[in-house]
């Protein structure tokens, strides 16, 4: 375990940083904590669950998630919800900072959990490098509270989803229980498509098929 900070002092959370007036500033490091979601989505196959500006460190132009001793895998009942939530925090943050170019939580969801290596990148610069380019997409497309309600509406649509595949399943908890629970979906894995391996938005949709 490394300090992570300078002569003693450690580096400030991301509530703390005085950011400078500048967009693609504010854009670089909301794109770095992006791409750090999705590594640690992809890598290191765990999702934060309790991601914000408390637990984001800012230091040498670099970004550090901390508190991770709470992350869950992938198979966690809850992962993809606690993902969800995850997202909306950062957004909200950086909503609240004023950047406009935000992606829509089904965006960061998307750009986290898929499997598209060609489309996200899979090195942290090569995904930054990606997301760049559809900077013009976010800046023209998105006006503050539209961006607000999508990100509102899609954290409220997973939980729809969850409670009314749970249902389907017979009745279990829908606080413990995450969508495919109890099936072959549940796997990273699908044998009926020759175990070609499946993303998140791909279970989600072969669960609300059924």
């Amino acid at each position: 375990m490394d300090f992570i900070g300078e002569d003693g002092w450690p580096a400030p959370r991301l509530k703390e940083v005085k950011f400078p007036d500048s967009a693609a500033v504010l854009d670089k490091v909301y794109l770095d904590v992006v791409a750090t979601v999705r590594r640690m989505f992809q890598d290191c196959k765990l999702v934060h669950g309790d991601l914000s500006e408390y637990n984001i460190l800012c230091h040498d132009n670099q970004i550090f998630i901390i508190d991770v001793s709470q992350a869950v895998e992938h198979q966690h009942p809850q992962s993809l919800d606690f993902l969800r939530r995850d997202i909306v925090n950062i957004n909200s943050f950086f909503r609240g900072k004023g950047h406009k170019a935000l992606l829509t939580a089904k965006e960061f969801f998307d750009a986290t959990t898929s499997l598209d290596v060609a489309k996200y990148g899979a090195t942290h610069d090569d995904i930054v490098a990606k997301l760049q380019t559809w900077e013009d997409k976010r800046l023209n497309r998105h006006v503050k509270e539209e961006v607000k309600d999508e990100d509102r509406l899609f954290l409220e649509a997973g939980k729809t989803n969850s409670a009314a595949t749970v249902g389907a399943k017979g009745g279990k908890n829908p606080d413990v229980v995450k969508d495919g629970e109890g099936s072959d979906d549940d796997e990273d894995y699908d044998e009926e498509y020759d175990n070609e391996p499946i993303d998140a938005e791909e279970r989600e949709k072969r669960s609300r098929a059924q």
